[in-house]
């Protein structure tokens, strides 16, 4: 098992990316080391999400309304 950050770097004009170093921050102090996967086109995060559920994953999602519907 372990800690994994799926962005949408586009999510909210372009932010997902300014705010990936600040978050993966936060879960390294709270949590451990985390993974970190960037989307490059819709519905990609679903297939990240696919993959790391095969994994018993915990993944921890940064994006915008379609990113949070992909993975869940």
């Amino acid at each position: 098992m372990g800690y994994h950050l799926i962005v949408n770097p586009v999510a909210g004009r372009g932010r997902g990316k300014k705010l990936e170093s600040t978050i993966c921050k936060v879960v390294e102090t709270g949590l451990g080391k985390v993974e970190v996967y960037r989307t490059e086109s819709p519905g990609h995060a679903q297939q990240i999400a696919i993959k790391l559920r095969q994994k018993n994953s915990i993944v921890i999602a940064a994006g915008g309304d379609g990113t949070i519907n992909e993975i869940v």
